[in-house]
Order: structure tokens, then C-alpha cells, then sequence
């Protein structure tokens, strides 16, 4: 079973990855207006430089609010919040048993066995929910922001890394209380109520312990998939992802299209007309070339 799973867990999530990014890009060439469409078109055959903060986001704002809704406290957008969020942790925990099978094959026992791990597993599962919406949320101000201001583009980046590092910070304090209550737990139980575990866990949690911080850094840095910490983290993170793709992999396919005459082999798929076709299939190709790339560095180091 492992040694199946090695041999077929890189192709398969760089299948899966393709698949997914190319889907949604697709969605949203259906989804955005034609009037978006062509200024998106216009921005990928002008020379002009200036306008890449709106040729950027204006059509990505627009099938963002497509599909989450214009108002974040909407039904809509708190329905449609919750199942990207469900969807996003179980494509990601999928896609670890499949690459990292030997580590993941015992989740389900200790949860199992283990009615501690329990309150870190389905505490998390639960407060992702809220945080995911927020991180939905942030990422939403920064389009507008962008689209708003006509923010440089290497501003942007600079945001996307702050938006990293806020978001790593807040992931990482939640975790670290939910090992804490689960300590709690340990100590209190069958002799306390959820109440008495609720304030032994605030008495013992020490918010400026960097030590248990930094320990969760290594874990998120070795993949998406690597370890359920990795999962959580990194499916909040993807509203501020699949900006940052798109940023990045719009600036390439208008990079494409310039010299376009020198790279006979983008003819068959180079169509302006279809921007977000476009963009989507360089994401796409960007995005599994890195899972290729990084999966076959693991596996030599």
C-alpha cells in the first residue's frame, strides 16, 4: 500500500493540482463580464506598464464577488466560506495520505484512541471555520484595496507577505491554546467540568511563548501536505494564495504573449481573447511544475 501510494502520490497531486486551478479559472472566464474579459484581454497586449495593478484585479474582484457574494456577513458568503473551508482541509488531508502515507495511516487511531488529540483535531476543524472566514475576509479588503488605489504590483507582494506572517502568527497562537486545552484535559479528566478544563487551559496558556511558536514553523515549511499542522495552516491560507497566483501568473502570460512570435508552441493555446483560460493554464502549469519540483527535492534530501 505505502509503496503504491509513493509511486503514484506526486503525479497524482500534481494532477490534482492542475485540475483544480484550471477548473477555477475556467469558472471564472464564465463568471466574469464581457466588458471585464476584454479590459484583461487589453491589459495582456498593451505595452504599458502603468496599468498593471487595475488590469490585475479589477476582472479578479469581480468573480470574486461572484462567487463569495459583495457583502462578507452575507448567507451566501458565510455558506459558501465554511464548505471552501471543509473542502480545502480534506482535499489537503486526502493529498497527505496519498504523498506522506506512513506518517498520516495513524491520524485516524489516535483520534480514535486518543480523546485528548480529539480537542486539538476537531477544535481546530471547528475554529478554522471562523478563521478561514476572516482570512476570507482579509483577503477581500486587499483586493479592493489594490483595485481602489492601483497599488504597485511589488506592493502587493509586500502585502501578501505581511497577510503570511499575520495569518502565521494568529495560526500559530490558536494551536498553541488548543495544545493547552488539551493538557487541560489530561490533567482534569473525569474530574472536571468543561468549564474548570476552559480556565485551567487559560491559566496555563503562555501567549508569549515563542519557543512553542517557532516549533510549528519547520512543520508548515515542509509542504502543504506534510503533517496535519501543515494542512490547517495552509488551507486558510489559500484566498490569500490564489491572489498571490494570479498576480504572479498574469504578469508570466503577458510575458508569454510578448514574445509570443519566438515560442511557436504557445500558438495553441495563447487565445487573449480567453484571458483567464490563459492565466489558468500558466497557474496551473506554474503550480504543478512546483509540486514536481519540491516533492522530488524531499525525496533526495
Amino acid at each position: 500500500m505505502a509503496e503504491l501510494l509513493n509511486a503514484l502520490g506526486l503525479p497524482a497531486t500534481a494532477g490534482i493540482a492542475f485540475t483544480a486551478i484550471w477548473a477555477a479559472f475556467v469558472a471564472l472566464e464564465k463568471i466574469a463580464s464581457p466588458n471585464r474579459k476584454k479590459e484583461l484581454s487589453s491589459f495582456l497586449r498593451s505595452a504599458n506598464w502603468s496599468v498593471v495593478p487595475f488590469g490585475i484585479t479589477a476582472a479578479f474582484r469581480e468573480g470574486f464577488e461572484a462567487i463569495f457574494g459583495e457583502n462578507q456577513f452575507s448567507i451566501k458568503c458565510i455558506r459558501r466560506s465554511v464548505t471552501f473551508s471543509l473542502l480545502a482541509i480534506f482535499t489537503l488531508l486526502f493529498l497527505g495520505f496519498v504523498n506522506h502515507y506512513g506518517y498520516f495511516k495513524t491520524m485516524p487511531g489516535v483520534i480514535w484512541n486518543k480523546p485528548s488529540y480529539r480537542i486539538i483535531f476537531f477544535g481546530w476543524l471547528l475554529w478554522s471555520m471562523f478563521l478561514d472566514f476572516f482570512n476570507l475576509y482579509k483577503t477581500r479588503l486587499v483586493v479592493r484595496l489594490i483595485d481602489r488605489f492601483s497599488v504597485p504590483t511589488l506592493v502587493v507582494f509586500v502585502i501578501v507577505a505581511a497577510d503570511v506572517l499575520f495569518s502565521f502568527v494568529v495560526f500559530a497562537v490558536s494551536y498553541l491554546y488548543l495544545d493547552t486545552l488539551n493538557m487541560a484535559h489530561q490533567i482534569c479528566v473525569g474530574k472536571c467540568s468543561l468549564v474548570e478544563v476552559v480556565s485551567w487551559s487559560l491559566s496555563l496558556f503562555k501567549f508569549g511563548d515563542v519557543y512553542d511558536l517557532l516549533e510549528k514553523v519547520p512543520m508548515i515549511a515542509a509542504g502543504p501536505t506534510a503533517n496535519e499542522v501543515a494542512v490547517f495552516f495552509w488551507a486558510g491560507l489559500l484566498p490569500t494564495f490564489w491572489l498571490f497566483l494570479y498576480v504572479i501568473a498574469t504578469w508570466l502570460t503577458r510575458w508569454l504573449v510578448k514574445i509570443s512570435d519566438l515560442i511557436s508552441f504557445t500558438f495553441s493555446w495563447l487565445n487573449v481573447d480567453q484571458p483567464f483560460e490563459m492565466i489558468g493554464f500558466v497557474a496551473a502549469s506554474l503550480v504543478s511544475v512546483t509540486v514536481v519540483v519540491h516533492g522530488l527535492v524531499s525525496k533526495i534530501i
